[in-house]
């Protein structure tokens, strides 16, 4: 039979069942079913009753699966059935041809029930909803938006045992909904159950919100839980691809794979405090995806959602690094869904190894091996979750592995660099759907669609050239933004914020050293063997906007040897990165320790500390490692020694060898120096022969470990030396001659001298003259026995001579004589001087000289400064690099140095972009100054450039002057836009908005509707509305796109009531507030002998004691009255006031006497109505009710012992 049911709508039910679609939201459309608003329905619609499931089985199979990572968390049993319009349920036709059918599905026992349909075809129009038996919980409405093209569909968990299916399909449709349900998920364990905390999850997992996630946010946000299979659970990340579109891909593993169409994912499913909440927390779901590919190897599977994910669900499209690095020595990080729990963080400090699965650390290359850090872990249904790499990309997927609460057993996660070429197909590899266009990216960084800002570079990286070199290289980003990279000793960077200058310091950490728009940059002039940490940041103007950035690292090469002997104590905790380590057979290491670390010997050679090589592990037995030296350049010498200590016990039979290498280059093979494989219980030394020397000789020792007590190695030195012979002065001694002048004499005699100093080679060998410690003389005969030193002033002098080597060294000096030239009384003075920055040949002071002395004074400046005059006495005398000085008389010389002058232009580009631009001119070298600019309406300032290098962003930026320079101001010709948004909508208006030229003055105004008033101006930020004016009208100038809130708040004017004498007032006295535009009366009445004078409203005066206010503005009413003569029985009013007229409702009555007065009422036609006796006081009013009289004229009586008095009153 079929029943045709009228609507009856109940708009509070529908309004709640909303609310309970958007708590655990799948993407539906707001909807009520049907039913919920019907009367005359069929009666309650038959279960069907699915079979029993055995859950004491079930759970027996679980303490075994449970303990599986790389399977599904199972939740529940699938059962499967054949369910559909056709064969079960309830059909009603309403009165307008529109149909509701309706299955109940009893399910005894379960925690949730979900739904698996095998055909989903709904019309445009129709509608599926599923809920529970209380109605507590409503999905729905499905429409057909989630119809997929293989009519698959499935639902999220919905609470009970006990389901409704209820389907509406209009009259009319294009064509019939196919509907059938192929499988119910009965849930023998609770998915929302509290254990352990919340959820079933371990005791140990932190929620996301915890202080460990701080700064993994957006990660967080692309973590998804899938439910697949219908019956188990696992975890998932949302990943960007190269094209940044935002296409909704998820990366699971390929051991969760089951049919994509039926998976469902869960959003957001997490706590958003550290502590678990005490119910389940929100979260939102979709439903249905497509597979791209999926592999066994490195266990992935990559799908694509059938639908975009809602802004609502605030995803994040996590970015990627598919590195082919086997060790990744930093912080990695995991989040996940243990046992289908809220989402859970867990991390490791000690870096990833590539592995085989299973494996040990570079056992294969398929898995990353991973150790979970303070107490953390994962468990089964955190499998198909990322680990992201310091930079928050995803290296790769959780596979399997024994990590648990309370141990620290590895994990093992499939490779993203195995999984990017997989089985060399579209179907087995991620390249083809996360690398559309073909860009061959080693990472990308993720996609945030609400974050502002700019998108960061890609693939940065620092290399080591030489010593003093790194090569820094990146790749724009999609924009091609500009680009801006830091330096620092340390890794760690502030965030940039506003425009720099290169070499301007970041707060929080960084040294800007590069701007532009390339994609490399040749760091130089740097330290041999130092770590140096770079970051990266897109930025694009206005503003400047900078990307969250990226940083990376690079060590400078070692320098080359120089300085001998050469010393290497290996005291420090690590060994020196100056020493390299090369693996012969397997993968021991030298290390530092003392002795053997194992009191053998008890203590290093010399020092706290020396290096050791060692094995006990009868898999490591035979491993031989090469510790190899930093090249040395010994080429400049004539033999050179190597000495070392070593010791080298045996145990138990068991030699460990120490092999002794050198090679002259790099490239070259390897050459044996010695073999010490006896057993040397204590420390020896050992020198050896360098039987060739090389610019780049390295030495090497290689220990083969035998499982003996290790080879302990310390103090290694080289030795260098000369055979060449040097003059060694001896026996030095002087005579005076011509009173100024000083005659040395020595002899000289030869000896070998070793080079212990750096190598400069010089073409000769020869003597030194040294008066008062400064070298006064450098000859180049090897022969040389005298030297005269002349003409010099009256003084004392310490001379000494040495021998000069080939190279630079020197001979022990000789000894030392002192001389003095004495007084004759007659001597003139000389009197030297300078200004600006040089020097002079003889330094600034007083001298005296014999008369007729002739000297020569040489002028030197410093670099960037000019030699400008001489003044002798007062007069210039020339700007010669040298002069001779005749002393005939006392003489002031003073040498004049002028720092060199520069010329700086200053351009705009475009020319006709700034009108303003300041700092052209001449100045001196070093000197510091502004350039400046101010761009004209219509354009932005980019940077300056300094011969196409940028060197700041600022308008206005400081620079050193050091040369002639043309600097350009680079511009852009840029058009914002304004926009406003009124809020509340409707509440007002403004004008002003629009697109404008940047710099340009814009002007808002708002004005409030009747009812409103204007509150304040607000610009939209992240986290809301940030105010910029409470004045409607708003001045700024234009310098980017800018969206600005009006705020309208509602008017509710006030009503102030005060009084001056004697009276009442209806309402009293105080203040009101009422809804814009409401209408009141006030009514004053004086208190006798008081009488109503007058109302006073906001500075107007009104005279009737009875005024009508229309509440359009605040009001302050006062009501004024004034005192009047009277005797004790008879006020001075001649005739009765009676008020208001019209009246309604009520009257007010003053009499001129007291008594007791009848009142009789008539109508206009003369017949009595009312006849009332009341007392009055005279000149009081006393208030009669008329509320009664209809509306009409009436006639009032009011007479007392012989006065009568009458009165026309119109009634309203």
């Amino acid at each position: 039979m079929q029943l045709k049911i009228p609507f009856v709508k109940s708009f509070l039910l529908a309004g709640l069942l909303f609310f309970n679609t958007l708590i655990f939201g799948q993407i539906s459309q707001p909807a009520t079913p049907p039913s919920f608003e019907l009367i005359n329905l069929k009666e309650e619609v038959q279960a069907i009753q699915m079979e029993k499931v055995d859950v004491e089985r079930l759970l027996q199979e679980d303490q075994i699966f449970d303990s599986i990572k790389d399977i599904p968390w199972r939740f529940g049993e699938n059962l499967y059935v054949n369910i559909n319009p056709q064969n079960s349920g309830n059909w009603d036709i309403l009165e307008n041809g529109d149909k509701i059918w309706r299955a109940s599905i009893h399910s005894e026992g379960a925690y949730t029930i979900n739904l698996t349909f095998d055909q989903y075809r709904l019309p445009p129009g129709a509608q599926l909803f599923v809920y529970n038996k209380d109605q507590s919980r409503i999905l729905g409405a499905f429409t057909d938006f989630n119809n997929q093209e293989d009519g698959y569909f499935a639902t999220t968990l919905i609470e009970g045992d006990y389901i409704t299916i209820e389907y509406f399909e209009p009259k009319n449709v294009n064509f019939p909904g196919e509907l059938n349900l192929k499988m119910v998920t009965h849930a023998y364990r609770d998915p929302f159950k509290f254990a352990k905390g919340f959820g079933d999850s371990g005791w140990c997992n932190l929620n996301v919100a915890c202080p460990e996630s701080e700064g993994w946010e957006q990660q967080i946000r692309s973590v998804v839980m899938l439910v697949s299979g219908g019956n188990g659970f696992c975890s998932g990340v949302i990943i960007n691809n190269t094209e940044f579109d935002q296409k909704p891909l998820v990366l699971s593993a390929n051991h969760c794979y089951r049919n994509p169409a039926t998976v469902v994912f869960w959003f957001n499913w997490q706590s958003e405090t550290c502590d678990n909440p005490t119910s389940p927390p929100p979260y939102n779901s979709m439903s249905g995806a497509t597979q791209k590919a999926r592999h066994s190897s490195s266990d992935f599977w990559l799908m694509e959602l059938n639908q975009a994910i809602p802004d609502d669900y605030n995803p994040y499209f996590a970015g990627w690094n598919r590195t082919s690095e086997a060790l990744l020595n930093e912080t990695i990080t995991g989040i996940h869904h243990p046992r289908g729990d809220i989402k859970k963080f867990s991390y490791a400090t000690g870096g990833v190894q590539a592995a085989a699965y299973g494996g040990a650390p570079g056992s294969g290359t398929t898995h990353w091996r991973i150790v979970w850090s303070g107490g953390t872990t994962t468990e089964p249904g955190s499998s198909g979750s990322p680990i992201f790499d310091a930079q928050g990309r995803i290296l790769g997927q959780l596979h399997g592995g024994g990590a648990a609460c309370g141990n620290t057993l590895p994990d093992w996660y499939g490779r993203f660099g195995i999984s990017w070429v997989g089985g060399g197909t579209p179907a087995t590899r991620l390249s083809d759907w996360l690398d559309p266009l073909g860009m061959n990216f080693t990472a990308i960084n993720g996609l945030d669609p609400f974050a502002p800002g700019v998108l960061n570079p890609l693939d940065f990286t620092a290399e080591a050239n030489s010593e003093n070199e790194v090569l820094l290289q990146w790749q724009l980003n999609v924009q091609e933004d500009f680009v801006m990279i830091a330096v620092n000793t340390e890794p760690v960077f502030g965030q940039p914020e506003g425009s720099y200058t290169l070499g301007e310091e970041i707060t929080g950490g960084g040294t800007v050293i590069y701007m532009g728009n390339e994609e490399d940059f040749l760091h130089i002039n740097l330290h041999p063997s130092t770590d140096y940490h770079y970051a990266i940041w897109s930025y694009a103007k206005p503003g400047p906007v900078y990307s969250e950035g990226l940083t990376t690292s690079a060590t400078t090469f070692c320098s080359e040897v120089v300085q001998f002997p050469y010393f290497e104590g290996f005291n420090n905790s690590e060994i020196s990165i100056c020493w390299t380590q090369e693996y012969v057979v397997n993968e021991l290491n030298w290390q530092v320790g003392v002795g053997n670390n194992d009191g053998y010997p008890v203590s290093a050679w010399e020092g706290e500390s020396n290096v050791f090589f060692r094995t006990t592990e009868i898999s490591e037995d035979g491993s031989r490692t090469s510790l190899v030296s930093p090249e040395m350049n010994l080429s400049l010498h004539d033999h050179a020694q190597l000495s070392f200590y070593f010791a080298n016990p045996s145990f138990v039979g068991r030699q460990d060898i120490l092999r002794i290498y050198y090679r002259t280059e790099p490239s070259q093979e390897w050459q044996i120096l010695e073999t010490l494989d006896f057993n040397q219980f204590t420390w020896t030394n050992v020198i050896l022969d360098l039987p060739e020397l090389s610019d780049r000789i390295q030495i090497a020792f290689e220990g083969q470990a035998n499982r003996g007590r290790g080879i302990s190695l310390d103090q290694v030195e080289i030795f260098a030396g000369f055979e060449q012979q040097i003059p060694n002065p001896v026996n030095l001694s002087f005579n005076i001659v011509e009173d100024n002048f000083t005659e040395l004499s020595w002899e000289n005699v030869f000896e070998n001298k070793g080079n212990l100093g750096i190598q400069i080679k010089s073409s000769v060998a020869g003597i030194n003259v040294y008066r008062d410690g400064s070298l006064i003389f450098a000859g180049s005969d090897i022969n040389q026995t005298n030297y005269t030193d002349g003409p010099l002033a009256v003084g004392g002098y310490t001379y000494y001579v040495a021998g000069r080597q080939v190279n630079g060294e020197l001979s022990e000096p000789s000894n030392e004589v002192n001389v003095n030239i004495p007084a004759q009384g007659n001597e003139h003075l000389l009197s030297i001087g300078k200004t600006g920055q040089g020097n002079i040949s003889i330094p600034e002071g007083e001298y005296h000289y014999k008369p007729g002395t002739t000297i020569e004074l040489e002028a030197i400046p410093d670099e960037n400064w000019t030699l400008q005059q001489w003044v002798i006495n007062g007069e210039e005398s020339g700007n010669s690099q040298s002069i001779m000085i005749t002393l005939d008389m006392d003489k002031v010389v003073e040498v004049i140095f002028i720092a060199d002058t520069w010329e700086i232009t200053v351009n705009a580009s475009p020319e006709n972009a700034a009108d303003v631009l300041d700092g052209a001119g001449i100045y001196e070298h070093g000197e510091i100054i502004t350039l400046s600019v101010i761009p004209n309406i219509g354009y932005i300032f980019l940077h300056w450039l300094d011969d196409d290098k940028i060197i700041s962003t600022k308008e206005t930026t400081q620079i050193i002057v050091n040369s002639d320079k043309e600097f350009t101001a680079v511009l852009e010709s840029r058009d914002f836009t304004v926009d406003v948004k009124i809020k509340p909508e409707g509440s007002g208006s403004v004008t002003g908005a629009g697109t404008f030229g940047a710099g340009e003055e814009i002007v808002l105004t708002a004005t409030p509707e009747p009812g409103w008033l204007f509150k304040n101006w607000t610009i939209d930020t992240n986290s809301g509305g940030s105010e910029v004016s409470t004045n409607n009208i708003y001045t700024f100038t234009l310098k980017n796109n800018i969206e600005l809130t009006a705020n309208f708040e509602a008017f509710s004017p006030t009503l102030t009531i005060s009084t001056e004498g004697q009276g009442t007032t209806d309402p009293e006295p105080g203040e009101y507030s009422f809804d814009y535009g409401h209408e009141l009366t006030l009514i004053a009445t004086g208190t006798h002998p008081w009488v109503f004078s007058k109302w006073i409203i906001n500075g107007n005066d009104f005279t009737d004691d009875q005024i009508s206010l229309s509440m359009i503005e605040n009001k302050d009413a006062i009501a004024v009255f004034a005192e009047t003569t009277h005797t004790d029985n008879f006020a001075f009013i001649e005739e009765p006031n009676l008020y208001p007229n019209p009246a309604s409702g009520r009257l007010n009555i003053v009499l001129p006497e007291n008594g007791n007065w009848q009142i009789h009422i008539f109508d206009i036609t003369g017949q009595l109505l009312e006849n009332r006796m009341m007392e009055f006081l005279a000149g009081t009013p006393v208030t009669l009710d008329i509320s009664n009289l209809r509306s009409g004229v009436y006639i009032f009586r009011i007479q007392n012992e012989g006065k009568v008095f009458n009165r026309r009153i119109l009634v309203e």
